[in-house]
């Protein structure tokens, strides 16, 4: 809702100027001046406020401004509406620069003084805006604003009888009264939202319209019976409402019986019809007492009794005597018993009609037993001597309407302080009419007899109410006292004009009170409770008082953080003090009084006491901290704040667990004690010594740090550096200080071997010469880091020369390494051996070497060398090592080779015969000469083999793949063309069906000659169409997902190899078995488990593989990506390179990654299954892009997607 805006036009006021620049708070005079001097606006609107109709529970309002240009000051005030008293600035602005300007308003003002910022209560106000511009001319504009937070209550309009409210006419009226309807500024009546519900099922619901006095009707929704009517409200300032009434819809009654009655009586008297119900119902209870004293010689017949009351009022009036004055009793009569019925109402007792009758019957009797139970009588019926007695003893009392004395003027201030009246603060002496009603109220409201008189009971009751302990139920001033002391004290949420009620929630504050004081709770505010409020407030540390003790509070104070009071603080404990003492209560959870009371000071002395723990705060914890962060633990700001919490105590907790000691997270002593004797260690800036060199020296073979040969004894901040850059690479606390565990880290490092874990410039070392030696994939400039990629090489390396495979580098290792580093053949080298090698190597078909070649071994020599290597699978380093110049060896050795002879060069010569080379005759002889020299060269040309006449292991290898029959399977769709020669020109001879056995003789440019039953004579098919197994058989694939259980194998991003691998290959399986023919799966492990190397590949040798996979990720140092692939690297079968070629590239082109290559590596799982095998390296953990999807559940079902297909692709599975 928005309310009214008004606008002041721009006017010279130099001396406005003068006060904006003066200071942030604009004197109340200055504001004044202004409004005086201001005229109406034809500008645009300065301010604009959102909401302006609110209560006290949002936090936030929004003022903004629109301005034409740049002003040099914005200022905006608060304001009383009533009485414009300035209230004090909400904000000051300087140099503002934009068009449309906001502020977020907290709902707070610094009062006019510039010393206290207090929230605003509920009121009336005025937002006012003053702008400055061009050193003269000023703005000024208010807006108006109202805070209320009371809710809207609902008034019905008939009273409520036992708590439900009775209609016959199915009608409900009532009125809405909220306290928003004086402002006239408000338009809107509330929202009013009515359900009407029964058996706690909602019938009918609706929102009511209200007349222009806050009226309501609902008609004709009631059902029939009790009904419950929910009201909610919500008014302009957003404050709700929620009341419920019990409704009951009556059928009209028969009162037949009544209205026989009133006949009967309206034939005895004329006009008895417009009296009251209640006075008829009383005389016929009086008619009902003569009748009782009827003499039992009157007949009961039936026309006795329809005689009129006349009748039987005047047979009574014979048979009654007049009693004794000495008492009244059931059965007298006279104008003594009407004196008494009009006294006995008089003092609030019975419901006589106006004109009592005249006798006493048992009616009267029990109101005059109530009566003597009232004062403590003999309860007899009978108005005896002390019965009459009391009755004129409590007309006579002298506080009843008439009267008059000091008396009165005490009761009227109790009775004020109950709540009851409205009486002056210095009320009369008079006990009139006004005074008699409120006491009417007071006896009602009580349970009294309502008489207006203050008889003894009335008095003792007040004075009863007014005598503490204070209680649920209790009401009056007194408890309005009571609610603010303990607003005052830090209890409960009372409002700043409580009710005057004492009910469940100020019992449960008083429980509150009782409970943090340590007094028996009992939600009654008794003696106790009201001493110990005294006490509080008599407390010496609280607003007013001073003294030597609120020095020393202050300083604690300041020792934990809280307020900013000089060096030397004053002995004053004012406003300020009081505040910061608040703030301390806060935030301790105590309650916020701003009394330093006994508790408040007991938590201050336990917070400076050590140890330090959780919830400390303080000074003492900044340089805790910081003490913390210089020791390398904790990512502390430079300014840490005073408190001590959970971030600080896990700082603690690794502080203790690095050094040994107990891990509490608490900083205890012994905690203390060990972080100065760390800040005490020689191993820092500002120190020297001989034991600073050997630091030094030994930092430099770990590779860290550039210190000259013959290093300084001095530890500067050049070696604080390079300490820091040691711990920050071997993950220990950065602290630039060489401590116990950072010098023993240096000397494990130091020791041999080298192992996972270890770092310096030595594993540099061992990098680049594993690499030289053709292990590993190490970039040209490797990390100082000997990792699990590091030990997998190493690995690799041992199990190649025969050491024993352990992964560490140790002497034997680095022994070897340094044997093959000094071989002679290797490039740079030269002698008389290197020209043998060379002719070794062109006998055997490798390099173009001249006929005379030099004995230089250059880097053609190294290329040649390395070809070789590659050829028989070897480790390709260009070097000539033991297991090359074995290998050459072995084959220079070879028996097939011209010179030599044998029955298996006869062999030899049919089956190149029998493969189309050579013209040996039918049988040929045992020499292996030039000829057949010439034929082996001749084949090995056409295979693409090194051409060297001599018929090496790859060679004769070649040899009996293209000669060896083997069986194949027809894989057409129906059935296969077999043909006369190799080619579709040839002639169809016949047809072989699906799935059918033939025997493969040898393959002529992707021809298969073949033998079958249903064909003779050579014949030919088409290679594409024939598989090495029956297409209707299952191919079995292994998958092996990498690592497992304790063996995390890559880590990086959050993510684990083990877990990563075991999704993705979840998945292929599931693809494979799911989505394709002829394909049956089985895995090393399913689970988070642990398997050997071996026992892997054990499981699949064991199930008859056709071919195993083994699933990794990648990892080095976060900067390789990418993927490949791997093949054992000794002798394996052309199945086992054409499916690596096919897996791999399939995966290649699907995956948007770095293709790495395809490699063959020494892996056990590679090394040890008997069927094809391929190792992937699916992406790098450790690099930030890749692991974006191998860390997402989608990235890694893509992945076993991939694999699956690339599998499927590879082993022609057809896809269901």
């Amino acid at each position: 809702m928005k309310l009214r805006k008004k606008t002041i036009c721009p006017f010279f006021a130099s001396f406005l100027a003068a006060v904006l620049i003066v200071g942030t708070s604009l004197p109340a005079s200055a504001v004044e001046e202004i409004a005086e001097s201001a005229n109406e606006s034809e500008k645009d609107t300065l301010i604009d406020v959102e909401p302006t109709v609110f209560n006290d529970s949002l936090e936030e309002v929004l003022i903004s401004s629109e301005l034409e240009e740049k002003k040099d000051q914005l200022r905006l005030y608060l304001r009383d509406y009533e009485t414009e008293e300035l209230l004090g600035l909400i904000e000051n602005y300087d140099d503002v620069e934009a068009e449309h300007h906001e502020h977020q308003w907290d709902l707070t003002v610094e009062d006019v003084d510039g010393e206290e910022t207090k929230e605003i209560d509920d009121g009336h106000y005025y937002i006012e805006i003053i702008v400055e511009e061009d050193d003269e001319e000023a703005f000024y504009q208010r807006e108006e604003i109202l805070v209320h937070s009371d809710e809207p209550e609902v008034q019905l309009d008939k009273e409520m009888d036992e708590g439900i409210y009775h209609t016959e006419e199915n009608v409900i009226q009532g009125q809405i009264d909220s306290p928003l309807s004086e402002f006239d500024i408000i338009e809107d009546a509330p929202d009013v939202h009515v359900t009407l519900e029964q058996d706690e099922e909602v019938y009918h619901e609706d929102t009511l319209s209200l007349s222009e006095d806050s009226e309501f009707e609902i008609n004709d929704v009631l059902q029939e019976g009790l009904s419950t009517l929910s009201i909610g409200t919500t008014d302009a300032a957003n404050n709700q409402g929620a009341e419920q009434f019990e409704i009951e819809l009556e059928q009209e009654e028969d009162i037949k019986d009544d209205e026989e009655t009133d006949e009967d009586v309206g034939k005895e008297e004329e006009g008895t019809e417009q009296e009251e119900q209640d006075q008829e119902e009383l005389e016929q209870q009086e008619q009902q007492e003569q009748q009782e004293q009827q003499e039992p010689k009157e007949k009961n017949t039936e026309d006795q009794e329809n005689k009129s009351t006349k009748d039987i009022e005047s047979q009574e009036e014979q048979t009654f005597q007049v009693q004794s004055n000495e008492q009244y009793q059931d059965g007298d009569s006279g104008e003594h018993v009407v004196e008494l019925k009009l006294d006995l109402t008089t003092l609030g007792f019975g419901n006589f009609p106006s004109e009592p009758s005249t006798f006493y019957g048992s009616v009267t009797a029990g109101v005059v037993e109530d009566f003597q139970a009232h004062y403590g009588l003999e309860v007899t019926g009978k108005a005896d001597e002390g019965t009459l007695d009391k009755i004129e003893e409590v007309q006579a009392s002298p506080y009843q309407d008439g009267e008059s004395g000091e008396d009165v003027v005490e009761l009227k201030e109790d009775l004020t302080a109950l709540g009851f009246g409205n009486f002056p603060s210095s009320p009369s002496t008079v006990y009139g009419s006004v005074t008699e009603g409120v006491v009417q109220d007071f006896q009602e409201a009580q349970g009294l007899p309502v008489s207006g008189i203050a008889d003894e009971i009335t008095l003792a009751t007040i004075s009863d109410l007014l005598a503490p302990p204070y209680q649920d139920g209790d009401s009056g001033e007194h408890i309005i006292e009571l609610k603010q002391d303990l607003t005052a004290l830090g209890f409960g949420n009372f409002p700043s004009s409580p009710s005057t009620v004492y009910g469940s929630v100020t019992a449960g504050v008083v429980e509150d009170f009782q409970t943090y004081y340590d007094l028996e709770v009992t939600g009654n505010a008794d003696e106790a409770t009201l001493e110990k409020m005294e006490e509080v407030f008599a407390s010496s540390y609280q607003d007013g008082n001073s003294g030597d003790d609120v020095v020393a509070l202050k300083e604690d104070l300041t020792t934990l953080g809280f307020g900013s009071f000089p060096s030397d603080p004053s002995t004053v404990y004012g406003s300020v003090t009081e505040g910061v003492v608040k703030d301390f209560q806060e935030a301790q959870g105590l309650p916020v009084s701003g009394i330093a009371d006994e508790i408040t000071l007991a938590t201050i002395s336990d917070l400076l006491a050590p140890p330090y723990q959780d919830g400390d705060r303080g000074e003492h914890i900044v340089d805790l901290k910081r003490d913390l962060t210089a020791l390398g633990f904790g990512n502390f700001p430079s300014e840490p704040s005073v408190n001590y919490g959970s971030v600080t105590a896990g700082v603690v907790e690794d502080f203790q667990a690095y050094y040994g000691l107990e891990v509490t997270g608490i900083a205890d002593e012994a905690t203390l004690e060990k972080m100065e004797e760390v800040f005490a260690s020689s191993y820092q800036d500002g120190n020297s010594g001989d034991d600073v060199v050997a630091l030094k020296e030994d930092l430099t073979t770990l590779g860290f740090g550039n210190f000259p040969s013959d290093p300084s004894t001095v530890y500067g901040s050049v070696t604080e550096g390079v300490v820091k850059d040691f711990q920050e690479a071997q993950g220990l606390p950065v602290s630039g200080i060489a401590d116990e565990i950072t010098l023993a880290t240096i000397s494990d490092l130091l020791a041999p071997p080298y192992q996972d874990g270890d770092s310096g410039e030595h594993i540099v070392e061992l990098k680049q010469n594993l690499t030289a030696l053709g292990f590993g994939n190490f970039p040209s400039d490797p990390s100082t880091v000997y990792g699990s990629v590091t030990a997998g090489v190493v690995e690799g390396f041992q199990a190649y020369y025969g050491l024993e495979a352990t992964g560490i580098a140790d002497e034997a290792t680095l022994e070897k390494m340094e044997d093959v580093h000094a071989s002679p053949y290797q490039n740079g080298n030269s002698g008389d051996d290197v020209v043998a090698l060379k002719e070794n190597l062109t006998t055997l078909g490798f390099g173009n070497f001249p006929s005379s070649p030099s004995t230089v071994y250059g880097s053609v020599t190294e290329g040649v060398v390395k070809d070789f290597q590659a050829y028989y699978g070897l480790i390709t380093n260009g070097i000539v090592d033991d297991r090359t110049s074995t290998k050459l060896d072995e084959i220079l050795a070879s028996p097939y080779q011209d010179g030599n002879s044998g029955d298996y060069v006869v062999e030899l010569k049919e089956d190149l015969t029998a493969l189309g080379f050579g013209n040996f005759p039918s049988s040929p002889s045992t020499v292996y000469g030039s000829v057949t020299e010439g034929v082996v060269e001749d084949f090995q040309s056409a295979h693409g083999l090194p051409v060297s006449g001599i018929a090496d292991e790859r060679t004769l290898a070649a040899i009996s793949e293209a000669f060896e029959p083997y069986i194949g399977y027809v894989d057409a769709d129906i059935s296969l063309n077999v043909r006369e020669g190799p080619g579709t020109s040839y002639d169809q001879v016949s047809s072989i069906p699906r799935g059918e056995q033939i025997t493969i003789v040898h393959e002529i440019d992707g021809w298969y000659r073949i033998q079958h039953d249903d064909v003779s004579g050579p014949t030919y098919v088409s290679g594409s169409l024939v598989t090495n197994g029956n297409p209707d058989d299952q191919v079995q694939i292994f998958i092996d997902p990498g690592h497992g259980a304790h063996d995390s194998g890559g880590t990086g991003n959050g993510l684990l190899e083990k877990d990563v691998v075991l999704d993705i290959s979840l998945h292929a399986a599931e693809v494979l078995e799911e989505e394709y023919h002829g394909v049956d799966v089985m895995m090393s492990r399913t689970t988070d488990e642990f398997i050997e190397l071996q026992d892997r590949a054990a499981m699949a040798n064991d199930w008859g593989a056709d071919y195993f996979v083994s699933v990794h990720n990648n990892a080095f140092n976060g900067s390789a990506s990418g993927f490949e692939s791997f093949i054992f690297n000794g002798n394996v079968s052309n199945t086992t390179i054409e499916k690596q070629q096919e897996v791999h590239q399939y995966i290649a082109n699907e995956l948007d990654a770095n293709d790495r290559g395809m490699k063959q590596e020494n892996f056990s799982v590679l090394r040890n299954t008997t069927m094809s095998a391929i190792l992937l390296e699916l992406l790098f953990i450790d690099n930030a892009v890749d692991a974006e999807t191998l860390g997402s559940a989608e990235g890694r079902d893509e992945l076993g997607r991939i694999t699956a297909d690339a599998l499927a692709h590879a082993w022609d599975l057809d896809r269901r």
